[in-house]
């Protein structure tokens, strides 16, 4: 009995280990040959856009033809598509969808064949926000000539927030037109200029400035 019991061990062992075998080789094969397969693609807005989608982003997918094991990356690591909007568009727009615009992670090579849908309806939020530059409007004290000072903010950039419109229209945040002091070394703090950039919330609404002497003072 104590034989049989052995035997049928032996056996269930052998089966198992070939069975793993067989799934290993399968899938050695499988990474390394070619197939397709519809995966998710990620949505980016360009860069530095005051634009926000109202809603959820549309969902889009497409069929690449790649090796196996890249198919299987890309379900993790979903190709980007980058969609093509204006920096000021209309409360809502259709944007054509081209597979040539969808860019695979580095490292993976493979071929966009097609994408679904063909389009898509965007809509845009009222709101917009965005990082601009800090810009002077200070009176130095004592007076000191034109070109002879330059100012060091902290932080350099301030985000701004309102209408979108309006928030394209800006190019940079100025400061409050007040006096400060001609010290190379301590930073003092003003105000941004709220009057100027009405209808706009500036985060934060102070900065810390450092004036540099451009000549030493005789």
């Amino acid at each position: 009995m104590g034989g049989f019991r052995s035997l049928v061990t032996e056996h269930v062992v052998l089966k198992a280990t070939a069975f793993l075998v067989a799934v290993m080789l399968w899938f050695i094969v499988t990474v390394k040959e070619p197939a397709e397969d519809d995966v998710a693609v990620r949505l980016i807005m360009p860069g530095d856009s005051t634009v926000q989608l109202r809603g959820a982003r549309p969902k889009v997918r497409v069929l690449v033809a790649a090796r196996g094991g890249d198919i299987l990356k890309l379900h993790g690591t979903p190709p980007t598509l980058r969609l093509r909007v204006p920096a000021d568009p209309p409360d809502s727009m259709v944007v054509e969808l081209r597979p040539g615009d969808v860019d695979l992670p580095a490292g993976i090579e493979g071929t966009v064949r097609d994408i679904y849908p063909k389009s898509v309806t965007l809509r845009f939020s009222d709101t917009a926000e965005r990082l601009l530059p800090v810009r002077a409007a200070l009176d130095v004290a004592p007076s000191l000539p034109v070109g002879g000072v330059s100012f060091d903010f902290a932080p350099e950039s301030v985000r701004v927030r309102g209408p979108r419109r309006l928030v394209v229209r800006t190019r940079g945040v100025y400061t409050a037109h007040v006096s400060v002091l001609a010290l190379d070394t301590a930073a003092q703090q003003v105000p941004l200029d709220t009057e100027r950039h009405s209808g706009l919330t500036l985060l934060p609404p102070r900065v810390q400035v450092r004036v540099r002497r451009l000549h030493p003072a005789p």
